[in-house]
């Protein structure tokens, strides 16, 4: 059986780079499951509600900073696996099969 994957986001006013980050996460060829958890850092834009949107779990850090967003991704994943990416950044839709393979 195929690990679980929480895939955590920081996110502090991504909304125009966010829906490309998440659509490279959800077109992964990974065979298991995962999850997509978009840690909202006290952004003032619609960076949250375009996660929401696109199907991931939001969950909010007021605290500025990528170690406190970390952290509280790190504390709401559930998954076996934890993988950490930018809110900018375009993943190969093999990245979690290989997380898994090596």
């Amino acid at each position: 059986m195929l690990p679980t994957i929480s895939v955590i986001i920081p996110v502090y006013n991504e909304e125009r780079l966010l829906a490309a980050t998440l659509a490279t996460i959800q077109r992964q060829d990974y065979a298991g499951s995962f999850e997509i958890i978009v840690v909202n850092n006290a952004s003032t834009d619609l960076s949250a509600d375009i996660a929401r949107r696109l199907g991931a779990r939001v969950v909010y850090e007021p605290t500025k900073g990528y170690v406190h967003s970390l952290k509280t991704g790190l504390d709401a994943a559930g998954g076996d696996i934890i993988a950490c990416t930018d809110a900018d950044t375009h993943v190969p839709t093999d990245w979690l099969t290989n997380i898994v393979a090596n």
